[in-house]
């Protein structure tokens, strides 16, 4: 091993264990920073080989199984391979290619084992540039287009079952979540609003209605206070967001779509809307709401995507 925990990989990368990744099977991620000179699957071929150094002797260890590239955003190109079996693969690899600058912005991914000696958080926390004078979109913003409804997602495969009728808020290191305390989402005390929604895949609903607790508010009646949240489903997919009250100003804990209780297909009985923000933080299905001082990635975070996600600057994926 190196003091960059760069354990042979290609250029500049960061190796760490994740408690919020685990949550979904996978422990242990890898971001890199790419030189600019690689080809996006031979990219991830270097990342197969610097696992292989960790599987030695192990003939079961899978090789990579490529998949198309899924164009995002009209700009970015996602190319992902996976080892082993497509519902439960060993770990998932990524290369984002930019059509605009001609060049692999970013390489990593999610492995299911522990690589030894691993810190267990990103040496580097995010260096994100300052938030614009005005961080409104225009209602169709770039790389968007409007559609008639949402398009029903979810990351974590079948609907996760709710627990109960309430979450749990607290705090978190890099380490785990911190002794939490339950709280009963008054649902009766709800705020009637309409936002617009914009999926980082290129898909826009205008104006969608929903009823919910002001997320500020939820955090400030409890003292909490830091500078990131990590939201947690009831299936262990997370998200994290930046604890910036100006981009959480029209952010809700939702417990209604129009008049009637959030269905399940989108995310109830609770999810967040954060409008100025790319969809994949409006996380579904919340269990929990952590606060932090200390950066670590989410589901998607993990795989590529970017660190604030607003929909203003176009932050679809990281690059360093």
């Amino acid at each position: 091993t190196t003091p960059r925990w760069g354990y042979g990989l290609p250029d500049w990368c960061m190796i760490y264990k994740n408690w919020a990744t685990m949550l979904t099977g996978y422990p242990t991620v890898i971001d890199c920073k790419p030189s600019g000179g690689e080809d996006p699957k031979q990219a991830i071929n270097e990342l197969y080989l610097f696992l292989l150094q960790y599987n030695e002797g192990n003939e079961r260890f899978p090789e990579p199984v490529h998949q198309p590239p899924e164009l995002i955003g009209q700009r970015f190109l996602v190319y992902k391979a996976l080892g082993g079996g497509r519902r439960n693969p060993l770990y998932e690899l990524r290369s984002v290619y930019d059509r605009e600058s001609d060049r692999v912005i970013w390489m990593g991914g999610v492995y299911k084992s522990l690589i030894p000696g691993s810190p267990n958080k990103p040496m580097r926390q995010p260096d994100l540039p300052p938030l614009p004078d005005d961080i409104t979109h225009p209602s169709t913003p770039q790389g968007q287009k409007m559609i008639r409804k949402p398009v029903v997602y979810s990351a974590e495969g079948p609907f996760p079952e709710a627990k109960d009728e309430s979450i749990s808020i607290g705090y978190y290191d890099e380490n785990a979540p911190q002794p939490q305390v339950k709280v009963k989402v008054d649902v009766g005390g709800t705020v009637d609003y309409s936002a617009d929604f914009h999926c980082v895949t290129g898909w826009s609903v205008g104006g969608v209605r929903w009823k919910g607790v002001p997320l500020l508010d939820l955090l400030s009646q409890h003292g909490l206070k830091g500078k990131w949240i990590v939201a947690v489903s009831t299936g262990g997919y997370t998200t994290v967001i930046p604890f910036e009250e100006r981009l959480l100003d029209d952010a809700f804990l939702v417990t209604h779509l129009g008049d009637e209780r959030l269905p399940r297909e989108h995310g109830g009985p609770y999810r967040l809307i954060l409008p100025k923000l790319f969809g994949w933080k409006s996380l579904k299905w919340v269990d929990s709401i952590l606060v932090g001082d200390v950066y670590i990635d989410g589901f998607w975070e993990a795989r590529g995507y970017h660190w604030r996600g607003l929909v203003v600057l176009n932050e679809r994926f990281k690059t360093y």
